[in-house]
């Protein structure tokens, strides 16, 4: 049994399992999380970007804080997808996407996720992934989806955590007493982010300090990651890597992403409580979003990202985006997967 989703869900649109229930909103109604999501958070990205279109459906898991599972295609040529990014983009990055696929990826073609694809006029791109119908995913339901988000449940997490839990934001409450919860919907927004297209196609793992899946496989986002002007990476272990829509100009102060095989995603943030992409969750009941988590609540790096690889903004703020990202804080104390 799944939630349903309002009438009046915008292009990004959530499918809540029955395991998102009332452990995740204790004393509240248990379709509140869902209608939260499909009303506040796909809001957000409704009215930032005009082409971003996703169907998501988000279930319970007893595993990590959260996980994701997107449909990738790995059979978009870089070519096919620099001509995709020339036709559809607005933002000026594309201009850095060489019209020759820089050595460093080794000739090889660029992973898409299908919600990125569908935003290059790419959906009937055929997806090489087993797990997929193209460009859809089904969770044993029959029905079709860019991506499935798993979020741990309150009482394993509690358990796991020592006694973190979830924050609500405007509905209220939390799964326990503590002021150290996690936000659950700026969790969400993370996955989210990453069914659409912020996720590196390169795996890590905390054992041996290596790679999971270091082929030269670029993901669309792997194309923007910079050690200095000019300079790409995009499997090297222990690089100060950072994103950058100009060529590796622009480092967004400190937008540093993860270069160690810790198991935190390659493309994930070093910074600690200070954006919806960092790699570790922050239990201190902060709110996190991505048009907030910017220095003094400015449109955040997650939307700079985004707009990069192919989805266009609905009304650019002039100087806002030059802002974007802030800080290197460390670490947090408990890792979110996808």
């Amino acid at each position: 049994m799944a939630f349903a989703v309002p009438a009046f869900a915008g292009n990004i649109t959530f499918t809540c399992d029955s395991s998102i229930g009332t452990d995740f909103q204790p004393g509240g109604s248990s379709t509140a999380v869902c209608n939260y999501l499909n009303t506040v958070v796909a809001q957000e990205y409704d009215s930032t970007f005009t082409n971003a279109n996703a169907s998501i459906y988000i279930e319970a898991t007893n595993q990590g804080l959260a996980d994701s599972t997107s449909g990738y295609y790995n059979l978009l040529s870089y070519s096919a997808y620099r001509s995709a990014l020339l036709a559809e983009s607005t933002d000026s990055a594309s201009a850095f996407v060489p019209a020759s696929e820089p050595a460093i990826f080794g000739g090889d073609q660029v992973e898409v996720t299908s919600a990125l694809a569908e935003a290059l006029g790419l959906s009937g791109a055929a997806s090489t992934n087993s797990e997929l119908t193209a460009p859809c995913f089904t969770p044993g339901t029959g029905d079709c989806y860019n991506g499935v988000i798993q979020v741990n449940d309150p009482t394993d997490l509690f358990s796991q955590t020592g006694g973190q839990g979830y924050t609500y934001r405007s509905l209220g409450g939390s799964t326990n007493s503590s002021t150290s919860n996690y936000d659950f919907f700026g969790v969400v927004e993370h996955e989210l982010d990453e069914v659409l297209g912020t996720a590196s196609c390169i795996g890590t793992t905390g054992s041996g300090n290596t790679l999971t899946n270091p082929a030269n496989c670029a993901a669309a986002v792997d194309l923007f990651r910079y050690t200095s002007p000019g300079t790409r990476t995009f499997n090297t272990v222990g690089q100060s890597a950072y994103f950058s829509p100009n060529g590796g100009t622009t480092d967004y102060q400190g937008n540093i992403y993860n270069d160690l095989a810790n198991g935190n995603d390659w493309a994930d943030f070093t910074n600690s409580c200070t954006f919806v992409q960092d790699g570790q969750g922050c239990p201190n009941g902060q709110t996190f979003d991505i048009l907030t988590d910017g220095p003094g609540g400015i449109v955040g790096p997650e939307v700079s990202i985004l707009n990069a690889v192919g989805f266009d903004l609905a009304a650019p703020e002039p100087g806002t985006l030059a802002l974007l990202g802030l800080g290197l804080a460390g670490f947090g104390l408990y890792r979110r997967r996808s």
